[in-house]
């Protein structure tokens, strides 16, 4: 059979066509997808290899900064009985640090190691565990440093049992998330009845904090206005889990989850943390201004009773009856208010005038409004501001101790009292004096005459 038959050429051509068409499979395979393959898989497992390396020298500066955080400060336990000064700052350095650990977290979900799949869903949910980690870290350090703000009014037992009911609430709204049919429901209950337990506690606090005179719905402390900030900017997060898909899937938009998590993370610990630097702000410039009022230094304490040992008092004829204490505490007010709002030279009028009306204590101060003050001619302005200051100070009274209010104990008061009777029996007794019926007075026990004399 020759070359020149039309049917075997066209055999060859073909023959030849497929052997060429699969030269080049097996070059392009060669040369450029089993080279990709390996390339590609090469890098996945470097760059695995690379996140786990970041996130381990990430822990380990975190674990750092914590450890010299906290051994730079007082402990907790002893933080809790502090002034309130050193409280604040203890508080301002625990806020610090769940900064530090949010946003390390909040980094950690850019990578993939903390991704999972959670089970039962009708749609595929990738969750970044970084986020719910970073809650159960955090969230029971703000509850710790409410308990170490309201001082040792507060029970000591409540520096365990809030943080932890806290990290219980948070670890069933995990397990809630990883759990499917039935039981995803028992783990949401189960954590949305902790967390009742604890919003009660922190409205409990309120009460104990101010020893009565506050609650929920009452009262003008900052230690209130954390308190209600805490609750009302934690309690959207169950509500915001149960729609999203991470809980009942009413909402499936994956962006629409995350960013209302953001929105919720950055309300609830910008608001609460910002509030807590003010306050203590507030209390450095209130401690400078009575500093300088009386002439410390920075690093000096101010004495409870520094108002009580200057002119004021003597001026006035206050600080000597059975209301001295309070007559004390009035003046302080008024100095200090003064003082805080520019107008010290007219401290010594604002005095005479209280006084020449009849408001010498702090019992009388609290009565005054509006009417009786136009009644009195007093500037209700500054009447309004002493009474403010008055209502903070009586809801950190004791506070500079740790906090424990010290009450009166009527043993003691009679007592004092007896005291105060013999020591003005025996000023009156000196020797020369006459007594009423002219005749000298006599030291000594007074005995009955000898018989016969």
């Amino acid at each position: 059979m020759a070359l020149t038959d039309p049917t075997m050429y066209d055999r060859l051509s073909a023959a030849l066509a497929v052997v060429n068409e699969a030269r080049d499979h097996l070059r392009r395979l060669a040369t450029e997808e089993l080279p990709l393959c390996e390339v590609d898989k090469d890098k996945v497992n470097f760059g695995a290899a690379e996140e786990v390396a970041q996130v381990v020298q990430g822990v380990a500066f975190i674990g750092l900064s914590m450890y010299l955080i906290f051994a730079n400060n007082a402990k907790v336990a002893v933080a809790q009985k502090a002034p309130l000064e050193q409280r604040l700052a203890i508080c301002s350095t625990i806020s610090t640090a769940i900064c530090l650990f949010a946003g390390f977290f909040n980094i950690l979900q850019l990578t993939s190691i903390d991704d999972f799949d959670l089970p039962g869903r009708a749609a595929q949910f990738t969750l970044s565990l970084a986020r719910p980690v970073e809650w159960i870290v955090t969230c029971p350090i703000q509850q710790l440093e409410l308990v170490v703000l309201a001082g040792s009014r507060v029970p000591s037992y409540r520096r365990f049992m809030m943080p932890l009911l806290s990290v219980a609430v948070l670890l069933c709204g995990t397990a809630s998330m990883f759990t499917a049919d039935g039981l995803r429901f028992a783990w949401y209950g189960f954590g949305l009845s902790l967390a009742g337990i604890m919003f009660y506690h922190n409205a409990l606090q309120i009460k104990e904090n101010s020893d009565g005179d506050e609650s929920f719905f009452r009262g003008e402390s900052t230690f209130r206005k954390l308190s209600i900030v805490l609750i009302v900017t934690w309690a959207p997060f169950p509500t915001w889990f149960s729609l999203s898909i991470e809980g009942f899937g009413v909402i499936q938009d994956t962006l629409t989850i995350e960013m209302g998590w953001v929105v919720l993370n950055i309300v609830s610990k910008f608001s609460f943390i910002i509030l807590m630097q003010r306050f203590k702000s507030q209390h450095a410039a209130k401690l400078e201004a009575t500093r300088d009022l009386y002439g410390l230094k920075a690093d000096e304490e101010v004495p409870d009773d520094q108002a009580a040992k200057g002119e004021d008092l003597e001026k006035l004829g206050l600080g000597m009856g059975e209301d001295a204490e309070s007559e004390q505490r009035l003046v302080e007010l008024v100095t200090e208010t003064m003082v805080t709002l520019g107008m010290t030279t007219h401290k010594d009028r604002l005095l005479k005038l209280l006084v020449e009306n009849g408001i010498t204590n702090t019992e009388v101060l609290e009565r005054l409004n509006a009417e009786r003050c136009m009644e009195l001619n007093l500037p209700w302005t500054l009447i309004d501001a002493i009474q403010r200051r008055w209502t903070s100070v009586k809801m950190s009274m004791g506070q500079n101790k740790g906090g424990t209010v010290e009450k009166e104990d009527p043993f003691k008061k009679m007592l004092n009292a007896n005291k105060e009777r013999l020591n003005n029996l025996k000023i009156a007794q000196l020797p020369g004096q006459l007594d009423a019926n002219g005749f000298p007075m006599l030291n000594g026990m007074l005995t009955p005459p000898v018989a016969g004399g």
